[in-house]
Formats: C-alpha cells, sequence, structure tokens
C-alpha cells in the first residue's frame, strides 16, 4: 500500500510527552514508524491537557501493540517492585 494513503491507527494514549517519544522511539528500534498526536492540545472550553498518542500505520499495528504490551508489562513489575522496596525500611547497603 502506498504510505500516502494508508491508514494509521491510534496504538497507545500516554501518560506525558515523555512515555510518548520514549514509545516512539522504542517502536523505531524495531522499524515501525510512527507519530505523537496531541500532546500540547487543550480540551475546548474544559481546561484539562489532552494526552498524548501514538498512531502507527495499519500494516505495522499487531506488532506495535505487541511491543507496548511488553513494555506496559515491564512497567507493571517495576512499578511493583518498587513499591515492594518502599515498604522495606531497611537500606539496601544494609543487607
Amino acid at each position: 500500500m502506498d504510505p500516502g494513503t494508508e491508514r494509521m491507527v491510534k496504538v497507545y494514549v500516554a501518560r506525558d510527552s515523555f512515555e510518548a517519544y520514549f514509545l516512539k522511539d522504542l517502536l523505531a528500534s524495531h522499524g515501525i514508524e510512527s507519530q505523537v498526536v496531541d500532546e500540547n492540545s487543550v480540551y475546548a472550553g474544559v481546561g484539562g491537557i489532552e494526552r498524548p498518542k501514538l498512531w502507527v500505520f495499519e500494516k505495522d499495528e499487531e506488532t506495535a501493540r505487541e511491543l507496548i504490551a511488553r513494555y506496559e508489562t515491564i512497567k507493571k513489575e517495576t512499578t511493583q517492585d518498587s513499591e515492594a522496596d518502599d515498604d522495606d525500611p531497611t537500606p539496601a547497603w544494609k543487607e
């Protein structure tokens, strides 16, 4: 399909621009072109900030979603590990 006519699909809503561009770089490292959209837009009349969205070409959607799912799993595990460390009052260097 011609890239000029190929559809793009939204694959992720990031918490901030840092996460959106991190994922854009992750996808690029796997040969997937993506775009970050709405990183600085504001809801009209509501006063809230729109969260950045990551879009990819439809042909790359499945692979992109798999990579993002792996990222989410690692992020969740890392967050749980750091929360568990916060519960332990013994500094790691004293163990």
